[in-house]
């Protein structure tokens, strides 16, 4: 959870007055990480749901505990994605201007971070509806994979 309110605090001034955030913490364990990267992890996600949302909108996260892992879910009312844009959503160097203008920023980052912990990240996102993103991550790391990935 500090992560993500550290996030947000940094995003602040790109959603202040025109987005609502609503957060639905939780009760979940600290979990092994590098701060610092789950952080930028969460930006990322974060900016590109700012980006998607023209005008006024709306930004929902929430997080749980199911089974041995640690669910972060965010979720925008922005402008979604089309199944044709999905595919390439995390992948790096690709130009995407006839769709994401560019909202992919830091996705290819993002799914390599949520990898070295562990993870996975996963995307639903309706075109003029919004996009989810469901993170996973493990209660419990495996410390010696976790730092030979670094």
């Amino acid at each position: 959870h500090p992560n993500l309110d550290s996030a947000l605090l940094v995003l602040r001034h790109l959603y202040k007055g025109r987005i609502k955030v609503t957060r639905d913490y939780g009760t979940i364990p600290e979990i092994m990480c590098f701060p610092s990267r789950l952080n930028q992890a969460f930006i990322n996600i974060l900016v590109n749901a700012i980006k998607s949302i023209e005008g006024q909108g709306n930004i929902y996260i929430q997080t749980r505990m199911e089974n041995d892992h640690v669910k972060v879910n965010i979720r925008d009312t922005g402008k979604g994605i089309s199944e044709e844009d999905k595919q390439f959503l995390f992948e790096p160097f690709i130009n995407m201007d006839h769709g994401l203008n560019g909202s992919r920023v830091g996705l290819a980052l993002t799914k390599d971070i949520i990898l070295l912990h562990q993870g996975t990240i996963e995307v639903e996102s309706q075109p003029g509806i919004g996009t989810m993103f469901n993170i996973q991550l493990p209660a419990k790391l495996n410390m010696s994979m976790m730092y030979a990935n670094s």
